[in-house]
């Protein structure tokens, strides 16, 4: 008589030697924050960028990232993290010579995937959201502004162009360092 007993097939482990619980404190959600505002940059630029009916108008966006807000979102075996970056962002549009200025309260979600490990980093990749992604909340300044903001679609160029910006700091080499988490030293090399 046989007895009966379930094996569950083995998943890979997807860091090769490097021990789960040395990844996850090596790729916390501090050290992916971190790393993303890292990524952001601070102070953030955005334009000078057409805005306002036709593009008539000309738009400038000086801004700061007020914190990155990091939750676990695993992507199959991959330890993976959306990465929010809370922004705030002063705009100023200038049509016939007369300026609109607005606050703006700006969400980018990132998708930061920690994909490998060598002996010595953990590799990540961050994706950039797209402009559907981005929240952002404009607060203008007096009537002609708040008029501008809807006649113009202040709100989508906004959101389009931080998708953007995000997407081409990502492209730097600067930024693929910052998402190179460096593992701690084990002990084991020479002294």
């Amino acid at each position: 008589m046989t007895s009966s007993h379930h094996v569950r097939a083995a998943r890979s482990h997807p860091y090769g030697s490097v021990p789960q619980a040395v990844v996850e404190a090596t790729a916390s959600a501090e050290h992916i924050g971190a790393a993303v505002r890292a990524v952001a940059g601070d102070p953030l630029q955005i334009g000078p960028l057409a805005a306002g009916p036709g593009g008539l108008a000309r738009a400038d966006a000086n801004g700061h990232v007020r914190q990155v807000l990091v939750t676990r979102d695993d992507d199959a075996d991959l330890l993976s993290y959306v990465a929010a970056l809370d922004v705030h962002v002063t705009l100023d549009v200038a049509v016939s010579g007369r300026s609109h200025r607005y606050d703006v309260e700006l969400m980018l979600p990132l998708r930061v995937t920690v994909t490998s490990a060598t002996e010595h980093v953990l590799q990540s990749r961050a994706t950039a959201p797209l402009a559907d992604d981005v929240t952002a909340v404009l607060r203008p300044h007096g009537l002609h502004a708040r008029l501008l903001a809807k006649v113009g679609n202040v709100q989508a160029i906004v959101r389009q162009e931080a998708a953007a910006r995000i997407g081409r700091r990502l492209e730097h080499d600067d930024a693929r360092a910052a998402m190179v988490l460096p593992l701690p030293a084990t002990g084991s090399g020479p002294r």
